[in-house]
């Protein structure tokens, strides 16, 4: 996975809603890349009355981890979902079967509590929301 950027576009112009976070990762990237347009649907907040991004700025700290660590965003996604989240338990074909967890599925608030853990286990400091510079 990789981080998510809001845009509007209006007579066939991009908009970026936080062009500092797009340039911030695309200066940590080099090479070919590939890029997809869909139609936005609602962020996770935090909880605190503002909305923000919190897939996006996740996937920025991750990519900052991997810069730090050499791992790939990807498999620290998947150490960390396995390390802190539960298993989702589901019934398919008749059966309950235990998946692997998602951080889809968390508010605004429990993915800053998952960034948090994410901070303590890895020693790498989760960056400023640039909001909250403003």
């Amino acid at each position: 996975m990789t981080p998510i950027f809001r845009a509007t576009i209006k007579d066939g112009k991009l908009f970026y809603d936080r062009r500092d976070l797009f340039d911030l990762f695309i200066g940590s990237i080099t090479g070919r890349v590939k890029i997809s347009v869909k139609r936005d649907r609602k962020v996770r907040s935090t909880g605190k009355g503002n909305e923000r991004n919190m897939n996006g700025y996740y996937w920025l700290y991750l990519t900052l981890i991997e810069s730090e660590t050499g791992n790939t965003a990807n498999d620290l996604h998947e150490y960390f979902k396995k390390t802190f989240l539960k298993p989702r338990i589901k019934t398919l074909f008749g059966k309950e079967i235990e998946l692997a967890s998602t951080t889809t599925e968390l508010t605004g608030l429990e993915m800053w509590d998952y960034m948090l853990k994410i901070e303590n286990l890895s020693g790498i400091q989760i960056p400023p929301h640039p909001e909250d510079e403003m």
